[in-house]
């Protein structure tokens, strides 16, 4: 990393790339508040880390704390926890996938997924940015490459991931001193399609699989950079450079024929 924050706090950090930014950001000698709803979970990874940590344990040990980002109660007591404790780094990485084709949602779901993906980030970036404002200052935010590949089997995912993106743009502007990321990843080996009830055999084969630490790696190596939008893997970024490329309805066509092999990128 060319700039390496003294604390940070992750959410959705009990799986997947919310445990990887963990496990390299406190290897990196980083205090880390895990946010997540799975206690057990969480603990259990403070205690690998904890392990890893060796002499470093007594001070760098991560704080756990319990949160359920889709609930009023459990994102103030984290907006409050961000106020209080001022990370130099925020990582929000919470989020979800739907199986369900958008008309045959729960709409209970649907409500969940727009306070986790929108909510949740909107309230604690503004918990992050309110004045006054510190000596360093870093967001990462973990969006998708979906975010620019509206996907007829992952509507909301999709609309909600770009809205991440357009929301830090702005936030970018409005706020040059800090340093902020929208990560984009692509497809990446956690289980956040085997929640879904997806394997590797339904998506599209000519598209790599990526390791959640070789991302994390990737994303933290381009955080002093200010580049705001972070695609890890030369087929994905080749993919945007086509997605560009083509005209909507013929892209549209060829996501009706191709349906099955979406969502492409993974947010959590």
């Amino acid at each position: 990393m060319k700039i390496l924050p003294k604390s940070a706090l992750i959410t959705g950090a009990s799986s997947g790339l919310g445990a990887a930014f963990a496990r390299a950001l406190s290897a990196a000698g980083c205090r880390c508040t895990l946010v997540a709803r799975n206690t057990e979970r969480l603990e259990s990874l403070a205690g690998e880390i904890t392990a890893a940590g060796g002499a470093r344990a007594d001070t760098q040990a991560p704080v756990v704390c319990t949160a359920d980002l889709a609930e009023p109660e459990g994102l103030g007591s984290v907006a409050r926890l961000i106020t209080d404790e001022r990370p130099e780094l925020l990582v929000l990485n919470a989020g979800f996938g739907l199986p369900e084709p958008f008309a045959e949602c729960d709409p209970r779901e649907l409500s969940r997924m727009l306070r986790v993906h929108v909510d949740h980030v909107v309230q604690l970036l503004r918990a992050y940015l309110k004045p006054p404002a510190w000596e360093l200052s870093m967001v990462i935010v973990v969006a998708s490459v979906a975010a620019f590949t509206p996907a007829p089997l992952a509507v909301l995912y999709t609309a909600t991931k770009r809205f991440q993106v357009e929301l830090v743009r702005a936030l970018a502007i409005a706020h040059p001193g800090t340093y902020f990321q929208v990560l984009c990843p692509g497809l990446v080996s956690t289980d956040f399609h085997r929640r879904m009830g997806h394997t590797r055999g339904d998506r599209p084969g000519m598209l790599p699989w990526y390791n959640a630490a070789d991302v994390v790696r990737h994303s933290l190596r381009k955080l002093g950079s200010r580049k705001l939008i972070v695609v890890p893997g030369l087929a994905y970024r080749l993919l945007l450079i086509f997605r560009g490329a083509i005209p909507d309805p013929l892209y549209r066509a060829f996501m009706r024929r191709f349906s099955r092999l979406t969502p492409l990128g993974e947010g959590i």
